[in-house]
């Protein structure tokens, strides 16, 4: 790889998402090629590595926390990283898929040990991780509890003493992981930590998502009669003559209803997902087994429950990260969809996502279903 390859494919991605040149991701593209650049190093001296270990330590790499607004950029350039990461033993996932995964390896690990001992648990995890991986690349880094707090606390330490890179994208500033959490002053060795294993980065910028040519026919509103048979031609036009089932969906041992669905396409009401105790994992499986989702009669989301709106932020977190096309129909405009206070900071992900996901480069593939 050459030494300014990353800039190139940056400059090249520019043009195709039609974004300007920023000199903040000119920066951070600088420290990322470098990344690159002293992974494939240290990768060529593995050998000799383990043959001196005893004579010569070599210092840890730094990974990134890099932290700002929504849509300004940050996944964008890590999975740019990724990407022209020329290596095998590397991973990029979204945080709640990774969390959730964590989850299930204690559970197997307990289940076959038949033993409550939380070190070994978490050694038999940190083991899994650092056998497979060099680099781990997360996106949407967050913590919401304080289980999962002491968590990724335990595992992270082992990870960094076992010289793995880790890059986080975050809407929160480090500082700013689980405020006002219950029992957070157990986290704020965790933070420090990031400052010291992590170049910490704060990007900031317009939200270019909202920037994107869109396109019509995705996002329906008012909700009524009118609406749900253009729903009903959109399921019609992509089954392609399929017939459509409801089926149960196994997840974990649970099972979750299907209402209508063929190989390429489901329908689901805003009740069946958000209104329902389902989880980041559970939507993860159903998009991963459907690639065409349409949600009809999204309410105003500035009156639902707090757990049904948190539901519909997971929802759309899972479906952006697996490319999932979506059509909805709602009560209301999308820039009207949740008009509270409290959740305005999470939501402003939410309804950038929702924007992308109805342009011309998300939705390009749709022509080849057809």
């Amino acid at each position: 790889m050459s030494n300014n390859n990353l800039l190139i494919k940056y400059q090249e991605l520019s043009l195709e998402k039609k974004f300007d040149h920023d000199d903040q991701h000119l920066n951070l593209i600088h420290h990322l090629q470098n990344l690159i650049h002293n992974l494939n190093a240290r990768n060529q001296k593995h050998f000799l590595k383990r043959i001196l270990t005893y004579f010569i330590k070599y210092p840890s790499l730094k990974g990134f926390y890099l932290y700002g607004p929504v849509g300004s950029g940050k996944t964008t350039l890590m999975d740019l990283f990724y990407n022209n990461l020329n290596m095998s033993k590397k991973r990029r996932v979204h945080f709640y898929t990774f969390i959730s995964e964590i989850h299930a390896l204690l559970h197997q690990w307990r289940t076959k040990q038949k033993i409550k001992d939380e070190n070994s648990a978490i050694d038999y995890v940190v083991k899994n991780l650092i056998q497979k991986f060099t680099v781990l690349c997360f996106d949407e880094f967050f913590i919401t509890n304080i289980v999962d707090a002491m968590l990724i606390k335990r595992i992270f330490t082992k990870l960094w003493d076992n010289d793995v890179v880790i890059i986080l994208t975050s809407n929160f500033a480090p500082k700013d992981l689980y405020k006002d959490g219950l029992k957070r002053e157990y986290l704020m060795p965790f933070i420090q930590l990031i400052d010291n294993h992590m170049h910490v980065m704060h990007l900031t910028g317009r939200d270019y998502r909202r920037t994107l040519q869109h396109v019509e026919n995705f996002y329906y509103y008012p909700a009524n009669d009118d609406t749900e048979n253009q729903m009903a031609k959109i399921f019609s036009l992509y089954a392609q003559k399929e017939t459509p089932k409801s089926t149960l969906l196994s997840i974990q041992g649970r099972s979750i209803v299907i209402p209508r669905a063929t190989s390429n396409i489901v329908w689901f009401y805003f009740s069946d997902l958000c209104d329902q105790p389902l989880s980041p994992t559970d939507y993860l499986t159903i998009a991963q087994q459907y690639r065409l989702i349409i949600l009809s009669y999204i309410p105003d989301l500035t009156f639902i429950s707090k757990d049904s709106l948190k539901r519909f932020i997971s929802l759309i977190d899972v479906l952006y990260d697996q490319k999932n096309i979506l059509f909805c129909s709602a009560e209301v405009d999308l820039k009207s969809l949740y008009k509270g206070e409290e959740f305005q900071f999470e939501f402003q992900r939410t309804l950038s996502r929702l924007y992308e996901m109805q342009s011309k480069p998300y939705v390009s593939f749709l022509q080849n279903i057809l």
